[in-house]
């Protein structure tokens, strides 16, 4: 097990939790089932559009290797590294694409959020839960980005 992944991963996830607190705001806050759901759903089927099937399974299969990487032999890994040229490229390419898209699918929630405001602006008991969904799918979109997409 990769420890200085996991303590990062923790750390990251940390600060930014501890920062909601430290600012008076609650944890319970940024757990938003619906921007969830848009970000993530939204990301991984914008990967999905742009790789076939075998480079989408490669590229999902790699993510073990953030906290169990593989063996370091090194003779063992040039001649894995030869041979893997570009198929896992091409895996590799799966979360940088989901880092590219995840934070403008996060922008996306971010709008959806704000027309459900603007639908209900007669009704002000509405507008906080529908303001809370477009910023929280935007912190989303960045935080899987910069914290988990693009690290893998």
């Amino acid at each position: 097990m990769d420890s200085i992944s996991l303590v990062g991963l923790t750390l990251a996830v940390s600060a930014i939790l501890v920062g909601q607190v430290l600012e008076g705001g609650h944890v319970g806050s940024l757990l938003q089932p619906t921007a969830f759901m848009i970000v993530i759903g939204g990301t991984l089927g914008a990967v999905m559009l742009q790789s076939s099937v075998r480079v989408f399974r490669t590229g999902m299969q790699m993510i073990r290797w953030v906290f169990m990487p593989p063996p370091l032999d090194y003779e063992s890994l040039i001649a894995d590294v030869v041979g893997w040229e570009g198929q896992m490229k091409q895996g590799a390419k799966i979360w940088e694409a989901a880092g590219g898209y995840a934070p403008t699918i996060g922008i996306l929630g971010a709008v959806l959020g704000l027309i459900h405001v603007m639908e209900n602006l007669a009704d002000p008991s509405k507008l906080g839960a529908g303001i809370a969904v477009a910023f929280v799918a935007t912190i989303y979109g960045v935080g899987f980005a910069n914290l988990v997409f693009l690290p893998v």
